[in-house]
């Protein structure tokens, strides 16, 4: 339920959990074009997250994640604790970066990203990469960027990190790697697997009602025609069992 704080709680652990993995990922990275302009590989678990769980709290972490690496790149470039105005000074370019990326990620996933056509998931990944990354270089060199080989590296740099996404995405999907998905209301948990109920109390209830009385139909169909005993005590035992549910 909606107002359930136990559920709540466990959205925003999930949601700190996703944000740190994103900032200690982003530590990984190549330095490009500057000694401050960084391709780094948080954006690429950020896409996979968005892509691969049920319920992303995109916009919360991208938020945290965007603080987050600001704060770590700053602090590690300077090598000393910073105040807070120098930490925005040095890492904003940061920030609007994983700000840029994040939001138009999202529009794109949630407006034009269809399951029918594939080409448009490869728009949702490479389109927010080289906007962050044109966004961030602007902020560090300005106009200094407007050459075709700076676009064209950046161009580069989004292709390669979208074909990595599409990559590890794809090896997911096929080879059926479990994803622990988000606990909360609305879902329950079957063999390692989330399936989504989207039911009212009162529906699920009438919903077992149904299923109790049809496999007491069944049973009885079953006793009717003489059909094998395995088989009539399994119908049995399967209808005593939703009953049993559906009384509680």
């Amino acid at each position: 339920m909606n107002g359930d704080p136990s559920n709540k709680k466990n959205q925003f652990i999930y949601t700190l959990f996703y944000s740190v993995l994103v900032v200690l990922t982003a530590q990984i990275n190549v330095h490009l074009f500057t000694r401050n302009f960084v391709a780094s590989a948080g954006v690429i678990v950020f896409a996979l997250l968005m892509l691969l769980l049920d319920e992303f709290a995109a916009m919360p972490v991208m938020f945290l994640s965007a603080t987050g690496v600001m704060v770590t790149r700053s602090i590690a470039g300077a090598g000393k604790v910073l105040t807070s105005a120098e930490i925005w000074k040095t890492g904003m370019p940061e920030f609007v970066f994983y700000i840029v990326f994040g939001v138009v990620i999202y529009l794109l996933y949630n407006y034009v990203y269809s399951e029918g056509r594939s080409w448009t998931l490869f728009i949702v990944l490479f389109v927010p990469d080289f906007a962050a990354n044109l966004a961030e270089l602007y902020i560090r060199i300005g106009s200094e960027m407007g050459n075709a080989s700076t676009i064209f590296a950046l161009l580069l740099i989004a292709f390669v990190r979208t074909a990595i996404i599409l990559a590890i995405y794809r090896v997911i999907l096929r080879y059926g790697i479990r994803i622990t998905r988000m606990p909360r209301s609305g879902v329950e948990v079957v063999d390692g697997k989330a399936y989504k109920v989207n039911a009212s109390a009162g529906e699920v209830d009438e919903s077992m009602s149904d299923a109790a009385e049809t496999a007491r139909a069944l049973y009885n169909k079953l006793s009717a025609s003489k059909a094998p005993s395995e088989l009539t005590e399994r119908a049995q035992a399967l209808a005593e069992e939703l009953e049993n549910i559906s009384a509680k």
